[in-house]
């Protein structure tokens, strides 16, 4: 399981109606490895490019265990910027399996101090400080809708694999098993937005289809004075694409 990193940029000043939609367009999500390199992209699609700007930054480490530890503070500094490269390049052995990172790609790289163990998820919201930090535990609640559209992707799943292996499916005999929907979304990490209503939770959960790859998915809920106003997700692939 990867444990889970909010990362914390320079602040600045917004009305509380313009924060939820704010927190779609400036929130940066990545990963941290043994190298101590650390890659990050946009929650909504970009150029890469975009994140060049961003010399250094701070970040909250911590993990989603039931007594997690006291959240620890790192810093990291922009290091290169590679373009058209195989990710096992720049991290060996990790290829994109079970990785945030695609095999091949532009990738913007951080360096971060201090040693990192294993590689390690990373939230970042430009523009905006935050506090309460808090870890989650337990699963997310979904709304209808998203009840209603887990449900018909997993027929569609269903009917497909019964078309490429000519049998129903049964968790007896799959052992890779059926994929994680956003029904099956566990929450990781609150926060709140400094001076502001508004607070946010992301959630993950992953997915694969009928091969060697998949995909990590993250769902953000934004709340002000505790009801929800907005909800954003993204998944990125991973494997053998």
């Amino acid at each position: 399981m990867f444990t889970c990193v909010l990362v914390i940029f320079s602040a600045c000043t917004s009305s509380d109606k313009d924060i939820p939609l704010a927190l779609y367009k400036n929130l940066l999500i990545g990963e941290v490895f043994p190298s101590n390199n650390v890659y990050i992209y946009r929650f909504v699609k970009s150029d890469p490019e975009e994140t060049k700007g961003v010399s250094s930054f701070q970040f909250y480490l911590m993990t989603n265990n039931p007594n997690p530890a006291k959240i620890e503070v790192r810093s990291a500094e922009y290091h290169d910027y590679y373009k058209n490269i195989k990710f096992d390049k720049l991290e060996p052995g990790l290829s994109g399996f079970f990785s945030l990172f695609d095999n091949y790609g532009d990738f913007v790289q951080y360096k971060v101090n201090g040693q990192i163990k294993k590689n390690t998820l990373i939230f970042s919201l430009l523009k905006y400080e935050v506090n309460r930090v808090v870890p989650l535990q337990g699963s997310r609640t979904p709304n209808k809708q998203e009840v209603s559209r887990a449900s018909k992707w997993l027929t569609a799943w269903y009917k497909h694999y019964e078309k490429i292996y000519g049998f129903p499916y049964s968790e007896e005999r799959d052992q890779i098993g059926r994929p994680d929907t956003i029904l099956n979304a566990q929450r990781i990490v609150a926060f709140h937005i400094d001076q502001s209503e508004i607070s946010a939770q992301i959630s993950k959960w992953n997915t694969h289809s009928i091969s060697y790859h998949g995909k990590i998915c993250f769902i953000v809920d934004v709340f002000r004075k505790n009801k929800q106003v907005l909800s954003f997700d993204k998944c990125y692939s991973y494997g053998a694409l």
